[in-house]
């Protein structure tokens, strides 16, 4: 594993137990005095890393933030009220941003800096079932991928829903890609983890 890339889990452990971020982790100014990451996605080329949770900035509020060299964490999105799950598109043009409180899922076109513009919301989840979006993944052919009411939702790239996976027992918080053609999906419910077979691949972990 890359020292940077051990260096940033280290840090993202670190203010995820509540620790000041270490001198130098911080934008000039101190204008973040702590982060609180839930979630933490690196593009391809390993350059930009962003991640999602509560910041603390005089007032605790939320957002997402995006390092470009693995010390100074920039918020670049600040319009959604607690982001969770986070996922690049397969070609790493948007950010998928998603909001339990709000059951929405916002995305980002992402800049050549990394830096986020255009935001807009792709789905808002409605209905009385339990569960709201949480764990997100896209699969290779830019379907997005979201835990939510009821169940796992299937979107299209324009936002529809495709389909939606209902889960035995309690509701799913989160799920991943595995085996070698990364076609499993693996489930977290309160309680268990499930694993089903899949139809198309998701993307690969990183």
């Amino acid at each position: 594993m890359p020292a940077r890339l051990i260096a940033l889990l280290l840090l993202a452990a670190l203010v995820a137990l509540g620790q000041p971020a270490p001198a130098g982790a911080q934008p000039e100014g101190d204008v973040f005095r702590r982060v609180s990451p839930s979630v933490v996605v690196i593009r391809s080329r390993g350059r930009d890393v962003s991640a999602s949770g509560q910041v603390r900035f005089g007032e605790v509020g939320s957002g997402v933030l995006i390092s470009a060299d693995g010390k100074v964490m920039t918020l670049v999105a600040d319009d959604i009220v607690y982001p969770n799950g986070l996922c690049f598109s397969p070609d790493e043009k948007l950010l998928y941003i998603n909001c339990s409180r709000e059951r929405l899922i916002r995305v980002y076109d992402v800049k050549s800096d990394g830096t986020l513009a255009n935001s807009r919301i792709f789905y808002q989840y409605t209905g009385p079932e339990r569960g709201v979006p949480d764990g997100m993944k896209c699969d290779v052919e830019g379907n997005v991928w979201c835990t939510g009411p009821g169940g796992i939702f299937v979107h299209d790239p324009a936002g529809k829903v495709l389909a939606r996976i209902k889960t035995p027992g309690h509701h799913p918080t989160n799920f991943a890609w595995g085996d070698d053609d990364w076609r499993s999906m693996y489930i977290t419910n309160i309680g268990s983890v499930v694993r089903i077979r899949l139809n198309i691949a998701g993307v690969p972990s990183r």
